[in-house]
């Protein structure tokens, strides 16, 4: 038959003749196999032997199982051996996933062939049962979808095949996702139709633009419906994740403000909300703008709440006055904290621009300048400062003021450094000395440069006047005219030429001389044409034989037409004053004495007392003034009157007593702190005084008191002297009879004041302090001692301190100078101690310092000049010279140098002069000849101007070797600038004008003849 052919029995049945009295059924065995047995096995029997083989054939036939997908379809034929009872089929069976109810087929029997023997059937069908050993297992998957998805497509499955129909129903249930924000609620069935093995449940997913964490929501899965026994709700719960697809970007934005603003306020924002409190930082930070001269600085965190946006950020902006250019500052965003959020930085920066409010306005000023002036300087002005340079050009221009007679034309540009407001522009003005009317001038600011700073030209013109400054005084001179002139003739004068005719009167008017009687009255007009500047005025004066006193008359100017230039009269009185024929005079003398001089009773003396040229520092001492009148007309004097001055530092004028004549008006005042005595007057009243003696018009004794101090000079080696300063002014005498008297000083060389040489700590006595320092340089040599004190202690200069220093010292020990105590000096002090050298300050020194001497250069200066003069010595003086030294040191006042125990001291810089030291000193060439012993500096040489270093070593030896000052020559106690003094032994062949001197000087006489010389 054919394989899967659908085979019935049309008639099963059959009828068989039975020899044998048995007849063989065939049977076949129902069976129930599990799907997993891969195979069911019949049983085909013969519940009877048979003798003859048989057979019977078999065939599977579908039920609710089917061939091929729950079995594999068999047919064949069984044959039965004689004697066998029973034969198997076996059928393979399909074991699927399907999960089905229990299936069977058949296995049928059919076509028996026993030939003779009598075989049948009783059961020719069996029955195979498959059990399912399949179950399915629901379940719903969890799922993760973009939020961006639109949908989520959730799946609900059968592990296996189900060959029924299964239904469940779901529902969607909220977690962090919420229903209707993030999806759409969703219910209903699922429906599997047999052998269906998944559904989708279809989700709505919501985008919304929130920066969300990841959200959850479920799907649950319930009241399964099946008819298979074999299908479980294995997992009825699905989590859907919603991944969200939105990020959120900080950023900030630029702002442009007024510099006049306050504050820049900027605006932080995210482009989505964010379902989260975030944070971000911010800071400024200079870029144009700097802090804090543009902008205060601010620095701090943003804190945006769930959902919040946006923030604003404030920043100070300062308003300065300054003109600046548009400039910028940074706000930075910085250091985002957002909790795992996707938040970024879409622009982290802001920039403020900050627009400047100030404007400079750029102006000149006008300016009236005096013509003397000699530049016209004009401001040229910013009225704010501005951080960018700015320059303009400027240019000047004629008005009634012309180049050149007037102004020099000038232009240019200027520049005005960051932060700078002013310049100036200098234009050089002429100075005519005509009288001009007032002229101007122009400058013209063009090009302004501002480099994009608000800066406007409001003022681009200066009008310069130009004033002039020859203003045209009028003047008439005082005049005096000896009675027996004839004519006074006074001058009118124009002091600057006037570019106008001047006219103006003129009239004498008596005083104590009257018209007639002294002169001639006159009066008139002046006209000064232009150009003139002086005019004559004559008047005729009377001679008359009376003495009388001097006399005046006036001439007045008035009535000036000047045609409005700037003509004044600055003196429109002239007063003429006749001098009688007489003349009468009067003479003042200082004396400085150490006790009163003792006058007549009447206080005159036939003698000047002798001047005191001297002191001591311990002593006190008067200052006398005496007055001589000589007076053809035989007047005594009447009054006297004068001002004093005296150095304070050394001593103190403590007392003043009038001569025994001046009893009437006495008056005077001391002022000790500036050394003055101001206003030393009186009148006597007794005639006839002065005319052929001397008369004492007053005293004034001076004291050294305790504030007082001629202090000892340790490095100097010096105990002066110093001058007391004694100077007399604002001197008048009067006569009798009110006759006019000339006041003249009589010469008076001053006097000097010297250090007591004992009290070697200046503390103004002479104790044991002082002896412990004469005992430490007892018996020691000054020349060779480096004691500041050696020089001091030997009191006679003999170069040795001893026994007869240690006598003088003794003698005035416990002596002071609040006691007044006598001190006893030596009888060579002060010649002894005085051997300077000063300037002759003929001419003051330059303004600029002078090059200091070096100790080298004073070294071979000495060595030169001790080698020129060694020939004239003696054997004993030029041992002397052999160890003699030099020592540049700063001198005081215009000491130029001092000779001291074997040592010359010399100025550092000339008294601030300066040196001249010749390399050639015994070579004359920088000088001219001009006395026999007196050289004067050529004027372009080396030598003009400063002092002879030759000279002052010249000098400082000789009184090394014992000489003293001497009128002229090498030895004078002075020395000017520009002067070489010569000894006489030195010829001048050199010259023109040669002289035919001494062989030698005094000093270098004595030394040749062999002549012992005495200490100081």
């Amino acid at each position: 038959m054919a394989d899967g052919a659908n085979i019935t029995f049309a008639d099963d049945e059959g009828e068989v003749t039975i020899l044998d009295s048995e007849q063989a059924r065939f049977s076949i065995n129902d069976m129930t196999v599990n799907e997993d047995a891969m195979t069911a096995t019949l049983t085909v029997s013969l519940d009877q032997p048979v003798e003859i083989s048989v057979s019977v054939d078999y065939t599977t036939a579908d039920q609710t199982a089917v061939a091929p997908d729950d079995y594999v379809f068999q047919s064949g034929t069984l044959t039965f051996n004689p004697g066998e009872d029973s034969k198997t089929i076996t059928v393979s069976i399909v074991d699927t996933d399907l999960v089905e109810s229990t299936e069977s087929f058949f296995v049928n029997l059919l076509n028996i062939q026993s030939g003779t023997a009598d075989v049948s059937s009783t059961d020719s069908q069996g029955v195979v049962t498959i059990l399912d050993n399949d179950q399915a297992n629901l379940i719903i998957s969890d799922l993760t979808v973009n939020e961006a998805d639109g949908t989520a497509e959730v799946t609900v499955s059968l592990d296996k095949p189900v060959n029924t129909e299964v239904s469940v129903d779901f529902l969607t249930a909220d977690q962090t996702a919420l229903n209707s924000i993030d999806y759409l609620f969703q219910s209903g069935s699922l429906t599997f139709n047999p052998g269906e093995q998944t559904k989708t449940i279809f989700i709505t997913i919501l985008d919304n633009s929130i920066v969300e964490f990841t959200e959850t929501f479920l799907v649950g899965l319930s009241n399964l419906q099946t008819t298979s026994p074999d299908v479980m709700l294995a997992d009825n719960l699905a989590t859907i994740t919603i991944m969200d697809n939105d990020s959120a970007a900080f950023s900030i934005n630029d702002i442009t403000v007024n510099e006049d603003a306050g504050t820049a306020t900027l605006t932080v924002s995210l482009d989505h909300a964010v379902h989260s409190t975030i944070t971000v930082d911010y800071y400024t930070a200079d870029n144009s703008a700097a802090n804090p001269s543009d902008y205060l600085s601010q620095t701090g965190t943003l804190i945006f709440t769930l959902g919040e946006q946006p923030l604003t950020i404030t920043v100070p902006i300062v308003d300065s006055n300054l003109v600046e250019s548009t400039e910028t500052l940074f706000l930075n965003l910085t250091n985002i904290q957002a909790n795992g959020l996707d938040v970024t930085f879409a622009d982290d920066q802001g920039e403020i621009t900050i627009l400047d409010d100030d404007q400079a306005s750029l102006t000149i000023d006008d300016l009236t300048v005096n013509e003397a002036a000699g530049t016209a300087s004009i401001t040229v002005s910013l009225d704010q400062p501005v951080q960018a340079s700015v320059s303009v050009d400027f240019a000047t221009a004629d008005q009634t003021a012309s180049n050149p007679d007037d102004y020099q034309t000038t232009s240019g540009t200027l520049t005005f450094n960051p932060g700078e407001q002013t310049q100036t522009i200098s234009v050089s003005l002429v100075n005519s000395n005509l009288v001009e009317l007032d002229e101007t001038f122009l400058i013209n600011l063009t090009n302004l440069q501002a480099i994009g700073s608000d800066v406007i030209l409001t003022d681009d013109q200066s009008t310069v006047t130009i004033a002039d400054d020859d203003q045209a005084l009028i003047s008439i001179n005082d005049i005096s005219v000896n009675e027996d002139a004839g004519t006074a003739t006074l001058t009118v004068s124009l002091d600057s030429p006037v570019d106008s005719i001047i006219s103006l009167n003129f009239a004498t008017a008596d005083q104590t001389a009257t018209t007639v009687d002294d002169y001639l009255a006159t009066s008139g007009t002046l006209t000064f044409n232009p150009g003139e500047q002086t005019k004559p005025i004559a008047v005729s004066i009377a001679n008359s034989v009376l003495l009388e006193q001097d006399e005046t008359f006036l001439v007045n100017l008035f009535n000036l037409q000047a045609n409005g230039y700037s003509v004044m009269l600055a003196d429109n009185q002239a007063e003429v004053t006749i001098i009688d024929d007489g003349i009468a005079s009067a003479e003042l003398n200082v004396r400085v004495v150490k006790s009163p001089t003792n006058p007549l009773p009447n206080g005159e003396s036939t003698s000047l007392p002798q001047n005191q040229n001297w002191v001591s520092e311990w002593s006190s001492y008067w200052v006398e003034i005496w007055i001589n009148a000589s007076s053809p007309t035989d007047q005594g004097v009447h009054s006297a009157t004068l001002d004093f001055n005296y150095t304070t530092e050394y001593t103190s004028a403590t007392a003043i007593e009038f001569g025994a004549a001046f009893t009437q008006n006495q008056s005077s005042t001391i002022n000790d702190l500036t050394g003055t005595i101001s206003g030393l007057s009186a009148t006597t009243n007794a005639p006839g005084l002065g005319i052929d003696n001397q008369l004492l018009f007053a005293r004034i004794k001076f004291e050294s008191l305790a504030q007082d101090q001629v202090a000892l000079d340790l490095p100097g080696r010096s105990i002066g002297p110093y001058d007391l300063g004694f100077d007399v002014s604002s001197h008048q005498v009067s006569l009798d009879a009110a006759i006019p008297v000339t006041t003249n000083l009589g010469a008076f060389n001053g006097a000097s004041i010297y250090a007591n040489p004992f009290d070697y700590d200046d503390n103004d006595a002479i104790n044991f302090r002082d002896l412990v320092i004469f005992i430490n340089e007892y018996n020691t040599t000054p020349s060779e001692s480096s004691s500041d004190y050696s020089w001091f202690a030997d009191s006679d200069q003999n170069d040795q301190v001893n026994f007869q220093d240690l006598s003088l010292f003794i003698n005035n020990y416990g002596k002071s100078k609040l006691k007044h105590s006598q001190v006893n000096y030596p009888a060579n002090y002060p010649d002894a101690w005085n051997s300077l050298l000063i300037v002759d300050a003929q001419t003051e020194p330059a303004s600029t310092a002078p090059q200091s001497l070096s100790q080298s250069t004073a070294d071979t200066a000495l060595e030169s000049i001790v080698e020129q003069i060694n020939p004239q010595l003696t054997l004993s003086d030029k041992a002397k010279l052999d160890h003699i030294d030099i020592q540049v040191i700063d001198l005081e006042g215009g000491t130029l140098g001092r000779a001291a125990a074997g040592t010359i001291y010399i100025d550092v810089n000339a008294a601030g002069y300066g040196w001249f030291a010749d390399s050639t000193p015994n070579n004359h060439s920088e000088f001219a000849w001009s006395s026999e012993l007196t050289l004067i500096a050529l004027p372009d040489s080396n030598a003009a101007g400063h002092i002879d270093l030759r000279t002052v070593i010249l000098h400082e030896l000789g009184h090394i070797l014992g000489s003293k000052h001497e009128n002229e020559g090498v030895m004078q106690d002075s020395l000017a600038p520009g002067i070489r003094n010569l000894s006489t032994w030195e010829l001048n062949f050199e010259f023109e004008n040669q002289s035919t001197p001494e062989d030698a000087d005094s000093f270098f006489i004595s030394v040749q003849d062999g002549i012992e010389l005495l200490p100081f």
